[in-house]
């Protein structure tokens, strides 16, 4: 899983893309995709974004603190139950 021709120009856009909707920056958007939504590992994402997979770690780490806030006050009780739970 390699970059191909163009990457760091696509990469250098994306960090000059506003804030998404949930207020994270549009790095941490991308990461969250890729590993939450894709399944990649932090590996693969690091090279899709042309990172270490720890700093891949890391801009995750912050994601989940920006948004934890955000999905807690979605999440709450009564409001999406899951049909499996009693």
């Amino acid at each position: 899983m390699g970059a191909g021709p163009g990457h760091g120009r696509q990469a250098a856009a994306a960090d000059r893309r506003p804030q998404g909707r949930h207020g994270t920056p549009p790095k941490q958007a991308d990461l969250v995709v890729l590993v939450y939504l894709l399944g990649y590992s932090h590996a693969e994402a690091g090279a899709v974004m042309g990172i270490e997979a720890t700093t891949v770690a890391s801009h995750l780490q912050t994601a989940r603190r920006t948004l934890e806030p955000k999905l807690r006050n979605y999440l709450k009780p009564g409001r999406h139950e899951r049909k499996d739970q009693p």
